[in-house]
């Protein structure tokens, strides 16, 4: 009798997917966790929170610039010994990131964990796309609800290891106590925080991460990119390709502008805007709440891509997206009610609509390295703009973080609109038609 074993290749596969996969949970961990310790951190480096946070931008910065060159590092480079040496460098910053004494050290750490982002987006995406196509729009879904489920996770996990108390003054009182003869000090003894500790978790599980990468490739050091698995079969003219893809790029600068904004600022502006009196502790429940129902709408939408088209999807989102934003505006400077309730509105609304869109522009284009790598070059500007946009003003004037959100709310849904309408009458294609 012959006894028929899986190919070892498809057990490697498996724990490829598991470690892609995993690590989509984890960097939703990273960025739950900014969002919920930025005031914390503020405090262990001496600074004001507006400082703290164009730390967000450095990481986006990084992601911008390593996006540029990845198309051609994928090009010449496995994509397995790209994520595998990103994800070293992602634990170490992300271990690192409350320990490095100097706000310096910390922008160097943040630029380079965004780098790792870049080329894993980029390679992600790709990879996707190379194994699934059809089916690509279904996984996309999965794909970020692993995201959106590290987000619940980490504001949670952090909770208890915050601060019990902040006002204005404490952050002056720090800043003033701590900067005498203590700049390299590590966790000055004015930030009565354990907030270093969810971080130096975050990094262990993404270092055990890697561990599994490195047996991956140990067996298969296959490499799999979209160009591998089909020619460009895009039924539009070139023109129609790039305004698509330029169109896109737009639409996801200010979606993921949109989404970072709220995430990475919210739970700032519910502490700081006094009328609300959010305790610390409630800011980081506020945060899980939006994780909470952008997670939970990624399991609708991923049954919901199965029988609907994208751009119904579409529709759907950005509408629940602009009442949520519209509320916020009317009743979110005064009533804690409307700012849990809204917050969940925007974490359903927002969460669907990368993964969403871009089923949508892949029914017409394919979405080469060169081209995902636009994209997420376009995605990491757009993640790097709430320190610049909101930071400046959310002490002094929190309800600018209102404001912005509605506006960049707004002009999404325009943009949506255009690619919607623009694609209309142009042919699905060939390798996207269901089998």
């Amino acid at each position: 009798m012959i006894i028929k074993r899986a190919p070892l290749w498809h057990s490697k596969q498996c724990v490829q997917r598991l470690s892609w996969h995993a690590f989509e949970v984890l960097k939703g961990c990273i960025f739950g966790l900014t969002g919920a310790t930025l005031l914390d951190l503020s405090k262990i480096y001496l600074t004001s929170p507006r400082a703290m946070a164009y730390t967000i931008t450095t990481r986006g910065i990084g992601s911008i610039i390593f996006c540029i060159f990845a198309g051609v590092i994928l090009r010449y480079v496995n994509i397995q010994v790209v994520m595998i040496m990103s994800l070293l460098v992602a634990s170490l910053c992300v271990a690192l990131n409350p320990l490095l004494g100097q706000l310096t050290f910390c922008h160097i750490a943040m630029f380079f964990l965004g780098g790792t982002f870049g080329l894993i987006e980029v390679g992600s995406n790709g990879w996707i796309i190379g194994i699934w196509q059809e089916k690509s729009a279904t996984v996309f879904q999965f794909f970020n609800f692993c995201f959106g489920l590290g987000g619940v996770v980490a504001p949670l996990v952090a909770e208890p290891f915050l601060s019990k108390v902040h006002s204005r003054h404490t952050v002056i009182e720090t800043i003033v106590n701590g900067s005498i003869g203590n700049s390299l000090k590590i966790l000055p003894s004015t930030a009565d925080t354990t907030v270093y500790i969810p971080y130096l978790l975050l990094g262990s599980l993404i270092f055990v991460n890697t561990a599994f990468m490195i047996i991956s490739y140990a067996f298969s050091r296959s490499n799999i990119s979209p160009g591998n698995s089909t020619s460009s079969d895009s039924t539009c003219s070139r023109r129609s390709e790039l305004i698509i893809v330029a169109a896109f790029s737009a639409y996801v600068f200010f979606i993921v502008s949109l989404e970072q904004t709220y995430v990475s600022m919210l739970a700032v502006y519910v502490v700081e805007n006094e009328r609300l009196d959010f305790s610390k502790s409630n800011s980081a429940y506020v945060s899980a709440v939006f994780w909470l129902f952008f997670t939970l709408s990624r399991v609708v939408s991923t049954f919901a891509s199965l029988c609907m088209r994208p751009s119904s999807m579409l529709i759907v989102c950005h509408s629940i997206c602009l009442l949520g934003a519209t509320a916020l505006i009317i009743a979110g400077k005064w009533s804690p009610i409307i700012v849990w309730i809204s917050t969940g509105l925007m974490g359903a609304g927002v969460s669907p609509m990368f993964a969403t869109s871009l089923s949508h522009v892949m029914q017409y284009i394919l979405l080469s390295h060169t081209y995902m790598s636009l994209v997420m070059l376009c995605v990491s500007a757009g993640g790097m703009m709430s320190p610049i946009l909101v930071g400046p003003y959310i002490e002094e004037e929190p309800f600018v973080f209102l404001y912005v959100n509605l506006t960049q709310a707004i002009i999404a849904t325009f943009l949506m609109i255009f690619l919607v309408v623009f694609t209309r009458g142009i042919q699905i294609r060939p390798a996207m038609k269901k089998k």
